[in-house]
């Protein structure tokens, strides 16, 4: 049986019976976004953007690289055939080689780059391992010190140190040292036992922010271990931060994790839609905030944990919601928010109307033939 191919008549026809079903979906879908309207608002989806205006994060390092010379200066009072340093990546050594050498020498690491009073300094260090014996001492330090030592003498700073000597435990020191290099004293704010400090993965977290005259404040891990605001500090800012060993007597080295430096511990959002909830959850976080009517929210992260990668969630009044899943929030931020509508903004235009009940015709289609 042979086929004989479609006139021009019913090719006509097929193709705008396929045109009529194109159209009769678009309408379709207008009608049901038009009635949608009329019962909810608006329909639409909502896309955001965020842009960091100022970063809280001046420093954050997993030394990862070799440090620069550029950013850091090795110095201290062991001669230099006493000294030595170590790295690989996501560890930094630095020792003294006191074996037999009864005189306490150190040396250390200390940032070029100056930080504002207030800063939080956050270093995470290696628990010490050495055993001492009778007349030896090892110690692992990180220092906040006044960044005009080269220029007065003078070497106030804050401190937090684990040390060992004379055969006993690891312990925390916790304290203040003031004086000129040659003769500086130190304040103790107290002593506590390594052992009482449960490590994160076998690592302890120092955090220490002054603003160098009155306040002092100190966490190991997640705990405040000791907090005062009428102190009589002499540190002037801007500060440094010396990473540091001391030993006497024995051959030492201390290690280094992680350091970084925050501004602050707030995150200010601002063009926020007025009265909008924001809700920031990362681990070891789940901070909230609601925006003023300027449209400004302040989230408060807990300290020490002043960084986070999680999930923030930008709700506005009107019901509109934008999330972010994961967001990497700093303490000190200033962050603005974009809304990026991706509705069908013609749709604004459309009086809320009410819309009678359809009745869809009977859509009557060609029949094809096929051989």
């Amino acid at each position: 049986m042979g086929w004989n191919p479609p006139s021009r008549g019913e090719r006509r026809k097929r193709k705008l019976g396929k045109w009529l079903v194109v159209a009769v979906v678009l309408l379709a879908g207008m009608v049901l976004a038009l009635q949608a309207r009329q019962r909810w608002g608006v329909v639409s989806l909502q896309g955001g953007a965020l842009t960091v205006t100022a970063s809280g994060t001046l420093v954050d390092t997993g030394f990862l690289h070799p440090p620069s010379p550029s950013q850091y200066k090795v110095n201290g009072s062991a001669p230099p055939a006493l000294r030595f340093t170590s790295w690989s990546p996501g560890k930094l050594g630095v020792g003294t080689n006191d074996a037999h050498n009864p005189v306490y020498h150190g040396l250390f690491y200390v940032t070029t780059q100056m930080f504002p009073a207030n800063s939080y300094v956050q270093v995470v260090v290696y628990p010490l391992t050495a055993s001492t014996a009778a007349g030896q001492t090892a110690e692992t330090v990180v220092a906040v010190q006044t960044g005009s030592t080269g220029r007065t003498g003078l070497i106030n700073y804050l401190v937090v140190s684990e040390l060992a000597f004379n055969g006993h435990q690891p312990r925390f020191l916790v304290g203040y040292a003031h004086g000129y290099i040659a003769d500086a004293a130190t304040a103790s704010y107290g002593y506590h036992r390594a052992a009482s400090f449960v490590p994160t993965n076998t690592l302890y977290t120092v955090t220490i922010q002054t603003n160098g005259t009155t306040t002092a404040r100190y966490w190991l891990n997640q705990q405040m271990v000791f907090s005062a605001s009428n102190l009589k500090l002499a540190i002037q800012p801007p500060f440094q931060v010396y990473l540091e060993v001391q030993a006497d007597n024995m051959r030492y080295e201390a290690f280094f994790k992680h350091f970084a430096v925050f501004t602050g511990s707030v995150v200010r959002l601002f063009n926020l839609p007025p009265q909008a909830a924001v809700t920031f959850q990362a681990p070891g976080v789940n901070v909230h905030a609601v925006a003023s009517a300027a449209g400004v929210a302040r989230l408060q992260m807990p300290t020490p944990t002043l960084q986070g990668t999680g999930t923030l969630t930008v709700r506005a009044a009107s019901g509109s919601t934008w999330t972010w899943g994961t967001q990497t929030l700093s303490g000190g931020e200033a962050v603005r928010f974009n809304a990026v509508p991706l509705d069908l903004r013609w749709m604004a235009l459309v009086p809320r109307i009410s819309l009678p009940p359809i009745h869809w015709p009977k859509l009557h289609f060609p029949k094809i033939h096929l051989p």
